[in-house]
């Protein structure tokens, strides 16, 4: 592969690594607010049920039950699960990124430019 064709590629490695980091900014947002309304919605089930009148021991695990907070816990995971697989997209694009970037200095080095 040529070093001008190498230079495009590097280019076109870089530009998804740019649009990666801009889905992860996405996901860590979407993260945040899913956590944010979980722990909300579980406080607030768990006033309830001291309201109650119910003991603390059993009071975390009956407020994870609850419907409402159960389906913002999972909500949450998949938030999290769509965070981790961009990190691993960042990652792969890094490394990418850096084998290009091997590939262009050996070919210049190659052609005594360098």
């Amino acid at each position: 592969m040529s070093g001008y064709a190498i230079a495009q590629e590097l280019d076109a490695e870089l530009a998804l690594y740019a649009e990666a980091v801009s889905q992860l900014r996405r996901s860590g947002r979407a993260l945040a607010k899913a956590t944010r309304d979980y722990k909300r919605a579980l406080a607030l089930e768990m006033a309830r049920l001291e309201a109650q009148g119910k003991a603390k021991t059993t009071m975390r695990d009956l407020a994870r039950g609850d419907e409402d907070v159960c389906e913002l816990a999972f909500r949450r995971d998949l938030a999290e699960a769509e965070y981790k697989a961009d990190l691993e997209v960042i990652n792969m694009r890094k490394r990418n990124v850096d084998v290009l970037r091997e590939q262009y200095a050996r070919e210049w080095s190659a052609s005594g430019v360098a």
